[in-house]
């Protein structure tokens, strides 16, 4: 809002303004996503969160290894399927052991 309009005091009016609108309140209570629990992983980077985050008119990647907490950013020059498929990989190619059978492996 800052950059469009301007008074003073107009954070703390649209605030207040926000707090007592009953549509306000009722969309943003709407909104909550119920967590969902996930079994303790039996080692690291078997299970990962990720994302795809803007910060400042930039994007990043973040991936999340669920057993260490270790999270991993990685700066996107653009959000095509390439450049995000890219830096997986190479996070991945980071701490991603292969533990199953041999024959199973992935084709790099």
């Amino acid at each position: 809002m800052r950059e469009s309009v301007y008074w003073p005091k107009s954070y703390k009016d649209v605030a207040q303004m926000v707090l007592n609108c009953n549509e306000c309140i009722n969309e943003s209570s709407s909104r909550k996503e119920p967590i969902i629990m996930t079994d303790f992983p039996d080692r690291p980077w078997k299970e990962v969160a990720m994302d795809l985050c803007p910060f400042e008119r930039k994007h990043f990647l973040i991936i999340n290894d669920y057993y260490s907490r270790y999270p991993e950013f990685s700066r996107l020059d653009n959000l095509s399927e390439e450049t995000v498929i890219l830096h997986t990989k190479s996070i991945f190619a980071r701490h991603v052991l292969w533990v199953g059978d041999a024959k199973e492996q992935p084709n790099k």
